[in-house]
């Protein structure tokens, strides 16, 4: 029997004007093949979003009596879930200010580009998608009081990180570090308002710092660099936190007499960048490729940007807050795991560095490498989840406390999947226990289907394993435990894993004799390798 097709998704559209909401209705349902539902006024949209519980909300800000605000205020505090895009004919900083605080999830200005909407609504769905995803993940796990805790504190930090990310949507692929951000936010004003020249200059020390440019290097003339910003221009807009056209200046015939500039006047314009109530520099334009000035519409595009561009900057730095806060707790929860027993103190970090150390000798990028430098560290994190009695046994374990143990890879991925970890880190916490022939577990997976960093992790593991003292054995040399290692290549092991390992292996041993002279030992309950 085949299953029913899937639902499409529903969309309420909430606009006082028939004419745009037609051009909306018409674009959801064919495009994207939304259910739509329509509103001409915030009372009759409140109704029908009780009614219709639509997956996504699109609604003008201006309308009679309840506004978008209004009505944005009040489907959130009822499901904070469901994104709300919202339509303005008048843009304005106190406006998207406002929305943001009130969980927006994007604006989008009138006349709107159908395409761009079309971005909006698809990332709108997949916010959704992931907000449903995560809380009924939250659900599954919240019987252990003490995720049920972190979920909760985690949640409500994503969904602030969501309403910042979602204003950010020209940023949103940018590397997240200042002067990327920067670089790109000169490229993209340039191209918007088709200048002949943008700059990044910030106030340094009574002069002017130019961070970024566009172009870098002039292209098709004998110039050098824009004109120099009149020092008024700059300071007015600095003092104000306002964006400036200024006046077009007349440039002498003479190239070297202006800098190498063109012999012309040119517009120009000014534009803070503001973060936290201080301008940390300002985005200067100079010059329209097709000749004319700069008008209140190049203002109000290069503005936008540099709003954006800024909430990309304070994101930067909450992202790396609250991912600073989540590792801590997170660290805190496995160094609480291996306090549990004396013979796994510093085990994940150990295990960690050697597999740092073999990940790196096999030409694995820096992104697999950070990922083995979060995950690995976690890989044992589900261990919270198997009873003392079981986790600390002197002695071999039943067959149903075996199964106690092979279940902390699943219970490890399942703390990690609702918090935001990356697929690829969730992987490598499941399938660190796989093995090579295949009868590992959680999942059986055999070869080329164990992901790289989990086969990685795999050797890392078991050698700090078994170079670890047990209760009921002593620690195996590091040689021991190296032709252990190499003994199970294509059988336990990934071959190619096992040869990058043992070219290291000096690098290797330098981790576990820290351990012998007083930094640890290993963990119980491993499997040793057949």
């Amino acid at each position: 029997m085949s299953e029913p097709p899937p639902a499409n998704p529903r969309i309420l559209i909430v606009d006082d004007e028939p004419n745009i909401r037609k051009v909306l209705r018409d674009m959801s349902r064919r495009v994207l093949r939304f259910d739509t539902w329509e509103a001409s006024d915030g009372r009759e949209a409140l109704r029908l979003f009780r009614e219709m519980e639509p997956d996504v909300v699109l609604s003008d800000i201006r309308m009679p009596g309840m506004d978008g605000i209004s009505l944005l205020k009040s489907m959130k505090a009822e499901r904070p879930n469901v994104p709300v895009i919202l339509i303005t004919g008048y843009p304005s900083l106190e406006v998207a200010i406002q929305g943001m605080k009130e969980g927006a999830s994007d604006f989008i200005t009138k006349p709107f580009r159908l395409d761009h909407l079309q971005v909006l609504l698809e990332k709108a769905l997949r916010e959704k998608r992931l907000m449903d995803d995560n809380e009924g993940l939250r659900q599954q796990v919240q019987h252990k009081k003490i995720l049920e805790k972190l979920n909760e504190e985690l949640n409500q930090k994503v969904r602030e990180m969501s309403a910042l990310c979602s204003l950010g949507q020209t940023i949103a692929a940018f590397p997240l570090n200042r002067d990327a951000i920067l670089r790109s936010l000169v490229n993209e004003a340039r191209s918007a308002v088709q200048a002949m020249w943008v700059e990044f200059l910030a106030p340094h020390d009574g002069g002017v710092l130019t961070l970024a440019r566009s172009p870098d290097e002039p292209e098709g003339t004998e110039t050098l660099s824009p004109p120099d910003l009149p020092t008024q221009l700059l300071d007015r807009s600095i003092r104000l936190r306002a964006p400036i056209l200024g006046p077009r200046r007349f440039l002498p015939s003479d190239p070297s007499s202006a800098g190498g500039f063109y012999k012309e006047d040119l517009s120009q314009m000014v534009v803070p960048l503001v973060i936290k109530g201080e301008v940390i520099g300002v985005i200067h334009a100079a010059g329209k490729l097709r000749g004319g000035d700069f008008d209140r519409h190049d203002l109000l595009l290069v503005s936008e940007l540099a709003k954006r561009a800024a909430l990309g900057l304070e994101n930067k730095y909450l992202y790396e807050s609250v991912f600073d806060v989540l590792m801590s707790t997170l660290r805190s929860l496995v160094s609480t795991v291996e306090a549990r027993d004396l013979y796994t103190k510093q085990h994940s970090q150990r295990v960690t560095d050697i597999a740092v150390i073999i990940a790196g000798h096999m030409g694995c990028t820096p992104q697999q490498i950070d990922t083995l430098r979060v995950a690995g560290y976690l890989h044992d994190l589900g261990k919270l989840g198997v009873k003392d009695s079981v986790l600390l046994k002197p002695g071999p374990l039943t067959p149903e406390e075996f199964a106690q143990i092979r279940a902390h890879p699943v219970i490890g991925e399942e703390i990690l999947a609702p918090i935001g970890f990356l697929p690829e880190e969730r992987a490598l916490v499941r399938h660190h226990h796989e093995r090579w022939d295949g009868r590992g577990y959680p999942d059986g997976l055999r070869e080329d289907n164990i992901p790289l960093l989990a086969r990685i992790l795999s050797v890392a593991d078991v050698f700090d394993a078994l170079t670890s003292d047990r209760p009921y054995r002593p620690a195996m040399s590091v040689e021991g435990g190296a032709a252990e290692i190499m003994a199970c290549k294509g059988t336990q092991f990934d071959p190619v894993v096992v040869a990058a390992f043992g070219e290291v292996l000096w690098k290797c041993a330098e981790k576990v004799v820290k351990r012998h002279n007083g930094d640890g030992a290993h963990k119980r309950g491993e499997e040793a390798p057949k």
